[in-house]
């Protein structure tokens, strides 16, 4: 009884622990990429702005608000969206030096290991796993622009 008893709380601890492991690299790996993302839908949305469907829009009697939201918003996500499927696809192999400098075993650090091994069959299964993230984002991708934008109808 006394072993069963301690495996739900072993189980437990460990999963609080790993949880605990993740946050740094985890924030670490958003904070990054929030910044790069927020430049580049500023400008988007600057240039969605100056747009000439939104000053039509303006014109015909929309308000600001619902202007921006309705065209200039949907419009400048579009590109944002593409670009943050691919990345979120590829940062399974991609965050490399965020796995090496906190100890994370991950697929970065294995491409890394096999490689300079010179380990031919780990750089293939790598090389294939990376090329399955990307059809994973070129998906998610096509799905995001769906759904974004107005003139793509799925049929």
């Amino acid at each position: 009884m006394g072993e069963s008893g301690n495996h739900g709380n072993y189980w437990g601890a460990s999963g609080v622990d790993r949880v605990q492991h993740l946050i740094l690299p985890t924030l670490v790996l958003v904070l990054v990429n929030a910044a790069f993302f927020s430049r580049i839908q500023r400008n988007l949305m600057l240039d969605a702005l100056g747009s000439d469907y939104v000053r039509t829009a303006r014109a015909k009697g929309l308000t600001r608000s619902r202007a921006v939201m309705k065209h200039a918003l949907r419009t400048s996500l579009i590109p944002t969206g593409t670009y943050f499927a691919f990345t979120v696809a590829t940062l399974f192999t991609g965050a490399t030096f965020m796995e090496i400098i906190f100890s994370f075993h991950g697929m970065g650090e294995y491409a890394v290991t096999t490689i300079t091994q010179q380990g031919v069959h780990g750089a293939v299964a790598v090389s294939a796993f990376a090329g399955l993230t990307v059809l994973a984002g070129a998906i998610l991708a096509d799905v995001m622009v769906a759904i974004l934008d107005p003139r793509v109808r799925l049929s």
